[in-house]
């Protein structure tokens, strides 16, 4: 009977550290579920943060695309205008009646 009664001890004993052992394990779960979801929230907030930051840079980059985009059709349209102007002055020119010629000379 001895054997029986230090063999269901040693059940108990075990039963016992293996509910502590369950009960560790659970929470260790929990806190490990807990920093994942905290990392992952602060991998989201850096994600958008650097989204974000690139629409940023975008919206600049583009604002200097329209900026250079204007000056580039204002010069366009300055030379076309000189250039219009020239054509004009020597369409004029070329109309103008010719000089009369010299008198012969007897």
């Amino acid at each position: 009977m001895k054997k029986i009664e230090k063999l269901m001890a040693l059940s108990v004993f075990v039963a016992a550290l293996a509910m502590v052992g369950c009960g560790d394990t659970v929470e260790g779960m929990k806190k490990d579920t807990a920093d994942a979801v905290e990392a992952t929230e602060e991998a989201a907030e850096k994600a958008a943060e650097k989204v974000e930051e690139a629409a940023e840079k975008t919206e600049e980059a583009a604002e200097k695309a329209v900026e250079a985009t204007k000056e580039a059709a204002t010069k366009a349209g300055d030379a076309v205008k000189e250039k219009a102007k020239a054509a004009g002055d020597a369409v004029k020119e070329a109309a103008k009646p010719a000089a009369e010629p010299a008198p012969a000379v007897e």
